[in-house]
């Protein structure tokens, strides 16, 4: 029981810390960022825990702004694809046709329109 409120708690905190980063990097772009950890929490419920990319669960995994934060694209729920650390790094600053198939940028299309 301990075990598991650890876990749970320990994500809580990981999340926090994750919005607080993404949040001072909206700032450096000129973005204002409003994604909470319940928006995270969310994101990795819709992409079921796993690298929406190579399909992975073992690797860190990452909410990635499907268009870039660069751009001046805020992070939201339409915004917001899951990538483990390795398919992030690949993926960059890069346009979403540029990294994904056609088939994976279909296949955004209908969970982002859920």
């Amino acid at each position: 029981m301990y075990a598991i409120l650890y876990r749970q708690n320990a994500r809580r905190c990981q999340m926090r810390s994750r919005v607080s980063r993404l949040r001072r990097r909206g700032k450096k772009h000129g973005v204002v960022e409003m994604f909470t950890i319940m928006d995270f929490e969310q994101v990795f419920a819709r992409f079921d825990n796993k690298c929406f990319n190579c399909g992975t669960q073992d690797r860190d995994l990452q909410v990635d702004h499907h268009v870039p934060q660069h751009l001046g694209v805020p992070l939201t729920y339409q915004n917001a694809v899951i990538l483990c650390d390795k398919c992030n790094a690949t993926k960059g600053t890069q346009n979403p046709e540029d990294f994904y198939t056609a088939e994976q940028l279909d296949r955004l299309k209908v969970l982002f329109a859920q």
